[in-house]
């Protein structure tokens, strides 16, 4: 179950030391009024947006992005803090709210999630809702070696199709590239479970990180992060 407005500490595990992130997700829309969640840089680029699901979108991205990185800013109004974008619309933490910290935003229908982390220590985050249309089109743009390794994932065709997809979308958000690389870039090499809702996917050609996959019967969240950086999955429940 996807519980609303939770924020986990995330604490990954290196030979040398350790880092905390901050996540937070939530599966149905920010109902508080713009003018109390946004800056006002945020708000004209919210006035831009002419359909009003892209606009909630942006809501709910932004509401979670500030969410996590409120255990860094104790005290400080959601109005206060920007997030911008940069030149291939990735997020950006402005100015000096969060100095040396860095965040990734992914969100699919109505469901949004953030998380904050340490800049030395990359991540990137996706969600995705499983449906039949979305799919055809993921499989539409894999590669043949993808496709083999999804033939051969002991989960529904649909599920394997949207965690291979989610996967790839949280490493181009580590890279800052987003989709806008040949889909062999970011082909995957190995998909293993860890348990009931988690697994754990590897690259092709970026053997530096995994993505750790959660499925649920109708979404995806991604995690992309270092390989060797170690964390439990009963921490991610």
């Amino acid at each position: 179950m996807w519980i609303k407005n939770i924020c986990h500490a995330l604490e990954f595990e290196r030979v040398d030391r350790r880092y905390v992130a901050h996540l937070v997700w939530m599966d149905h829309d920010v109902l508080d009024p713009p003018a109390t969640l946004l800056h006002p840089t945020e708000i004209e680029r919210w006035n831009q947006f002419k359909s009003p699901s892209r606009r909630q979108q942006f809501c709910n991205g932004r509401y979670c992005a500030k969410r996590a990185l409120s255990p860094y800013l104790p005290g400080v109004s959601m109005a206060a803090i920007e997030v911008t974008s940069g030149v291939f619309q990735q997020p950006i933490l402005s100015g000096s709210t969060a100095t040396g910290c860095g965040v990734s935003i992914g969100h699919s229908g109505t469901v949004s999630a953030a998380i904050v982390f340490p800049e030395g220590h990359p991540i990137g985050i996706d969600v995705q809702v499983i449906n039949a249309t979305k799919t055809a089109a993921i499989h539409s743009v894999l590669t043949d070696n993808d496709h083999q390794i999804i033939a051969h994932t002991p989960i529904e065709s649909s599920s394997a199709h949207t965690l291979c997809w989610s996967a790839r979308e949280s490493l181009s958000k580590v890279l800052k590239t987003g989709m806008m690389v040949s889909q062999f870039i970011y082909e995957i090499s190995q998909i293993t479970r860890l348990n009931e809702t988690w697994w754990d996917v590897r690259f092709a050609h970026f053997h530096q990180y995994r993505a750790l996959i959660r499925v649920q019967p109708t979404m995806v969240m991604a995690l992309c992060i270092p390989k060797h950086s170690a964390i439990s999955v009963d921490a991610l429940a």
